[in-house]
């Protein structure tokens, strides 16, 4: 077995000697032939053939495919600008009016004047409590800002007055 490791082949590659590690499986020198081997076999390049390989005879061997086509010069005409300035124009108003048909109140932005009012609003002390029912005499409950508690408003004496709680 050891006379057999001895034995030198050919690479496919480069064409020079080398003793095998794998009798019968190696067929390349090195990895990089293998691997220079398999793009010169397996690609369509269009590199010069010394960056390829070692070898020139190998390229020379293969058929040249030439995929490149004639260029045609594309025009440009005034129908095509016409029909494409058309189709965006038509393109846009079909998206406007499917945005103005679609869109709720609640989804519009925010204006300059929402702000402000929204802003008054959060300045004010007393905010109306819509989740309770107004009290035996009929007052509106608030929330006030000021100390964090509900007080009720009363209509004929326009006053806010703080409920009397029975701890008994």
């Amino acid at each position: 077995m050891k006379k057999d490791r001895k034995k030198t082949e050919i690479c496919i590659q480069c064409n020079e000697a080398y003793i095998p590690t794998r009798i019968g499986v190696q067929k390349f020198c090195s990895a990089s032939c293998r691997s220079r081997y398999w793009f010169v076999h397996n690609q369509k390049s269009t590199l010069p053939s010394k960056a390829l390989s070692k070898n020139s005879d190998l390229l020379e061997k293969q058929p040249v495919v030439s995929d490149q086509k004639p260029t045609k010069k594309e025009n440009i005409s005034g129908t095509g600008v016409a029909t494409s300035a058309l189709g965006a124009i038509i393109a846009n108003a079909v998206t406007g009016i499917a945005v103005k048909v679609l869109r709720t109140e609640k989804d519009e932005p925010a204006t300059k004047g929402d702000l402000i009012n929204l802003e008054n609003m959060i300045a004010s002390r007393y905010f109306e409590v819509h989740n309770i029912s107004r009290d035996l005499y009929g007052r509106i409950p608030y929330f006030d800002m000021s100390t964090s508690k509900i007080v009720y408003y009363d209509e004929y004496q326009n006053t806010f007055i703080y409920p009397q709680y029975d701890l008994h």
